[in-house]
């Protein structure tokens, strides 16, 4: 290795340093994060504790870094598997079954609210109730992300849960529409906002190589989630009543989320107390605005056909328990592009993936002009499942290689679903409002859809892609990592014969504070 003798000082001064200034950094985190703080200055005492519980890789992968400053950042380098991180994904499913799961569901309950509760209110009308619910999913994420990057992980999740149940039992109780609007609309929306981001995010801190196919099946639960509530509700509804129905649904979610609750292991997140919740340089970044401009127009057109699908159906011939089952059509489909093309990221990169699915809602909304068939609509509603589902995967697949570190992730992330929110909230009821239900036309949300789907996708193709595709070289140098982890090697069983370094847990501690050198 080069610069032997220059590395041995830089790697004592640091040691020193960080040993001095350990109190003082430790007295600022917050008190749910600051026993963690302490117990990972031993770090021979993190990896034995793991090492008994048969996780090496979450062992190794749970030694902290320091700087010469003696802040504290994760390890760099993911564990890439194991059955802690397996148990990641699993989690993450649950979740995302019961938020956008049930996002999903809305198709189910607005049939149900136009023909008895709701039914002097247009379609229109009673869509905003799940336009908004989808739109605070993904806007509250700018808000529960930055709380993910904090190490609040948990208390976010237990409050959101059991809101969540609370909120569907309210609306189980509702029969006015400011009443289901609050309930179904605005409270669940904002529930499922703050466990979607964390959810997402804690999955890369798990996963490098594989991390294309870990998201997929994180985010497998929300297609999953739209196929078996509808069912679950509608098969209910005849027997015991809308009531009892959205109950049953609340406790089948209750259920999920506990076992979630049991599962999830976040990586120990070891921040600055005083974290912003908007990353004010991420703008400033070319290639992350450009991500920013081309989520939000691409969900302006992203809802629209799942807001339609009732209302198209019939109007091409269906009877109404088809285009109930063609909602469940969508969502199967949506199941396969969540996650074929993630495991395809792995293989070819997630920026081709990126490219293909941001083009699809423009390709398909042009389309969708000329369908005046039950069979046609069958085909568009395939493919359009697919590819939507693959849009719902981008941004945690992309975002790592857009992000400084990982230590910003959840509020990066957060930040591009906030725009991909917004877009939700304006675009959905253009289209609606573009297009007339009563009489079957719908070309002014068939073109709303497929002109910004292709202005996202230019927009995708120009910035994005060459940025995303520099960063992934950067840090995915197969070459070199081998060679730079057997130096680092090297060093540790060196730091062994230096007296000065005191005890095991000194040295590992020492070999943290170095290894950003060689990594």
């Amino acid at each position: 290795m080069a610069a032997n003798l220059e590395t041995w000082v830089q790697m004592q001064q640091t040691y020193y340093d960080l040993k001095s200034s350990q109190t003082k950094e430790v007295s600022g985190f917050p008190p749910a994060t600051r026993w963690k703080l302490q117990k990972s200055v031993s770090g021979e005492e993190a990896k034995h504790q793991h090492a008994e519980n048969g996780d090496t890789e979450l062992a190794s992968a749970r030694q902290y870094n320091a700087s010469a400053d003696g802040k504290f950042v994760n390890s760099m380098i993911p564990p890439d598997g194991g059955r802690t991180a397996w148990l990641q994904v699993l989690a993450s499913c649950l979740i995302n079954i019961n938020t956008f799961g049930l996002v999903n569901t809305f198709g189910a309950y607005q049939e149900f609210y136009a023909s008895n509760y709701l039914r002097n209110h247009s379609e229109s009308v009673i869509s905003w109730i799940g336009t908004t619910q989808a739109a605070l999913l993904l806007i509250v994420g700018a808000f529960s992300g930055p709380m993910f990057d904090m190490g609040y992980f948990r208390v976010t999740f237990w409050v959101a849960a059991m809101t969540l149940v609370f909120a569907q039992m309210m609306l189980s109780l509702s029969k006015e529409y400011y009443q289901i609007m609050l309930t179904q609309g605005i409270l669940s929306g904002v529930c499922v906002g703050l466990l979607y981001i964390p959810s997402v995010a804690s999955i890369p801190h798990y996963f490098h190589h594989r991390r294309g196919l870990a998201i997929g099946l994180a985010l497998s639960g929300a297609p999953l989630g739209g196929i078996v509530y509808p069912i679950i509700f509608r098969a209910l509804l005849t027997s015991v009543g809308f009531g009892w129905a959205t109950r049953i649904v609340a406790f089948v979610g209750l259920v999920t989320l506990a076992i979630a609750g049991v599962l999830a292991r976040p990586m120990d997140q070891l921040r600055k107390p005083a974290r912003q919740f908007f990353d004010t340089s991420a703008p400033k970044e070319l290639p992350f605005a450009a991500f920013m401009l081309s989520a939000f127009l691409t969900y302006n057109a992203w809802l629209v056909p799942y807001l339609l699908t009732p209302a198209f159906s019939l109007s091409v011939g269906t009877g109404t328990n088809t285009a109930f089952y063609l909602l469940a059509v969508l969502n199967t489909a949506q199941l396969f592009g969540r996650v074929i093309p993630a495991y395809l990221s792995d293989l070819i990169g997630p920026e081709w993936m990126c490219l293909v699915a941001s083009a699809a809602p423009g390709v398909l909304g042009l389309s969708w002009i000329s369908i005046a068939t039950i069979g046609g609509w069958v085909e568009f509603e395939l493919f359009y499942g697919f590819f939507s589902g693959t849009i719902a995967t981008l941004p945690p697949l992309v975002m790592p290689y857009l992000c400084p570190n990982l230590a910003v992730l959840g509020t990066r992330l957060g930040m591009i679903y906030g725009c991909a929110g917004l877009g939700i909230l304006m675009g959905s009821p253009i289209a609606l409002a573009l297009s007339d239900i009563e009489h079957g036309q719908f070309l002014g949300a068939q073109l709303w859809m497929g002109v910004l789907g292709l202005i996202g996708s230019a927009t995708t193709l120009v910035f994005v892609l060459p940025a995303s595709r520099l960063r992934k070289i950067s840090q995915r140098n197969d070459k070199d990592k081998p060679t730079l982890r057997k130096d680092l090697d090297t060093i540790k069983r060196r730091m062994t014969l230096i007296p000065r370094f005191g005890k095991g847990f000194e040295r590992e501690e020492a070999v943290r504070a170095i290894e950003p050198i060689f990594l």
